[in-house]
Parts: C-alpha cells; sequence; structure tokens
C-alpha cells in the first residue's frame, strides 16, 4: 500500500463518501418495481416472507475532475446481507441488514491508499477505514410495510459507536446526521421504495422522489421509472425497468459550518434494473449518477458508476 499526504487523502475521502451515499440513493431507488408478464395492470407490493436471506455486493467507480488539480479515482465494494426476521399479517416486515465486508482503493494527485476490511484493521492509520470500516460487522433492524414505507430503523447505536470512534469532530458531526435514527430512516427508504399509489401495466412511466441527509445539507432527487419490457431470464419472468432523473441542487443546514463551504447544483442520473418478478427479488442493478459541485472554491464534477448484484 502507497500511503502519501493522509490530511488530502481524508479530506477527499469525506467529500466522496457523501457522493457515494447519494449514488447509493439512485441505485436504491431502482429497487423499487416489477411486473409480471402477461397481466395489464398491477398493483406493485413487496412480498417479504420470514426467513429469507440474500447476499447483495454493490461495486462502486467514482472519478472526481478538479479542474487544475487532476483527477481522482475510487473503487468501493460493498457485501451486504438481509435477512427477513418475521412478517406480520399485514406483510410489514423486520429485516435485519448486515455488512460482511468494504474494499476501498483509491487514487490522486495526492498519492495512492487502500483499505480492506478483509485484511486491514479499521482504526486511524488509514482514513479510508475509518467511519466505513466501523460498519463492517454490525447488524441492524428495518421495519418496512408491504408497500415499501419504511417505519423505523433499530439498533444502530453500536454501529455508530463504532463508526465514531478516533473520528474527528467535524466528521463526527457528518456521521451523526448521516447514520442517527432518522438519517438512516431516510437512507433505507432508498432501498425499499414505496410503490405507485394504483396499478401499472407495461409501458407505464411513474414518478418518485428521495430526500437526503449528506451531513451538511439535504439533496432531493427525482426520477421517472420505465417499465421497458416484462421477459424471461434463467426460466424466471423479470422486469426490465429504466430510470432517468437528476439529482438536485444542496439545501445547505444553516447549523453546519462545512454548508458554506460546500455548493451543489446537482445532474443527472440514468439507470437499469432487472427485478425477478415471481420472487419479488432485485437480481442487478446499474446506474448513473453525475453530481457538479464546488468544495471550499474548488470547482469538481464527479461522476459515479454503480453496480449492485445479488450474489445469492
Amino acid at each position: 500500500m502507497t500511503h502519501r499526504d493522509p490530511a488530502a487523502q481524508a479530506l477527499a475521502g469525506t467529500t466522496l463518501r457523501r457522493i457515494f451515499w447519494l449514488a447509493l440513493a439512485a441505485t436504491a431507488t431502482l429497487l423499487a418495481s416489477g411486473i409480471p408478464a402477461g397481466a395489464q395492470q398491477v398493483e406493485l407490493r413487496w412480498n417479504f416472507e420470514a426467513g429469507d436471506e440474500h447476499l447483495y455486493e454493490m461495486s462502486q467507480l467514482t472519478r472526481t475532475h478538479m479542474g487544475g488539480m487532476g483527477e481522482m479515482m475510487q473503487t468501493q465494494t460493498t457485501r451486504y446481507r438481509q435477512e427477513v426476521v418475521d412478517v406480520d399479517a399485514d406483510g410489514t416486515a423486520r429485516i435485519e441488514v448486515t455488512y460482511d465486508a468494504i474494499r476501498m482503493e483509491m487514487d490522486g494527485p495526492a498519492g495512492s491508499m487502500s483499505w480492506d476490511s478483509d485484511v486491514d484493521e479499521a482504526d486511524g492509520e488509514n482514513p479510508l477505514g475509518m467511519g466505513m470500516g466501523g460498519m463492517v460487522g454490525q447488524t441492524f433492524t428495518v421495519v418496512v410495510t408491504s408497500d415499501g414505507i419504511v417505519r423505523s430503523v433499530e439498533g444502530v447505536d453500536a454501529m455508530m459507536e463504532a463508526m465514531l470512534e478516533g473520528a474527528p469532530p467535524e466528521a463526527r458531526a457528518i456521521m451523526e446526521s448521516t447514520f442517527g435514527d432518522e438519517g438512516m430512516v431516510d437512507m433505507m427508504q432508498q432501498s425499499f421504495q414505496s410503490f405507485p399509489s394504483g396499478p401499472v401495466e407495461p409501458g407505464a412511466d411513474w414518478e418518485s422522489s428521495i430526500s437526503v441527509n449528506v451531513g451538511f445539507g439535504t439533496m432531493t432527487s427525482t426520477y421517472l421509472h420505465t417499465l421497458r419490457e416484462v421477459t424471461q431470464e434463467d426460466g424466471r419472468t423479470v422486469a426490465l425497468i429504466s430510470v432517468e432523473g437528476e439529482t438536485g441542487g444542496l439545501d445547505p443546514d444553516p447549523d453546519n459550518p462545512m454548508a458554506a463551504m460546500i455548493q451543489s447544483e446537482g445532474g443527472p442520473v440514468k439507470g437499469e434494473i432487472v427485478f425477478d418478478v415471481e420472487r419479488g427479488l432485485m437480481i442487478r442493478g446499474t446506474t448513473e449518477t453525475t453530481v457538479r459541485m464546488s468544495a471550499m472554491g474548488q470547482d469538481m464534477s464527479i461522476t459515479s458508476e454503480m453496480t449492485l448484484r445479488l450474489v445469492n
């Protein structure tokens, strides 16, 4: 591992991790929809079953163009499990989410570094491992209804303490906003996006929006979903859904001093998912998000390419 100018890399890493969650918002929004073959109209609902457990892997490549300072590139791979603990009579489910592993690499003008939770310790020796490293091995519970409304997120205290260990004050403020109770409900709502209020049919489109607390303010994204095709894949009925949208500008938090140093104009979002209609399960999804922003007077263009796939 090459490790140069950790202060510069830590600042850049903090900014990119905020963009990571914005991109996660875009990808997670893509998980919202499915429609069975041959149906002209279907009312969409999540179908949770107690005991179901699935492993997902999310890979992200982020390129940050920083004007005359050059380009910084970050890759991140995250593996996490979702297990349905129980389901009420009305379809409301309690789902345990566990982060199994995180691997990150960063290369830019200040040098290169990497961190792998399977090999490295999560401590202050490597800025990439701070915060995000505390998520590994932690489990919390999401309560979500059959129509995709997240009612609550429980058990995040242990994860929060692990993430905040050794973090500087400015980083603590951001993580407490992003990963606190309210922030986690917003984050999980992206993964369990609510369905359209009425039936949809092939060729139909519908809109959704998500507001995300990024620590120093709120960004609201809007999306247009289009059901392109219902087809067969590996003997299963799957829905192909395209999404186009826009990440809005930053609505700064007046109580956060970092808000005055960061401005964002937002940018376009596009993506596609493959949804297993029979199991009510996302098989894979891709999304590309571009955000134009300025941090402490430095103009940036940040492009994130993300792939989310079902491992088993």
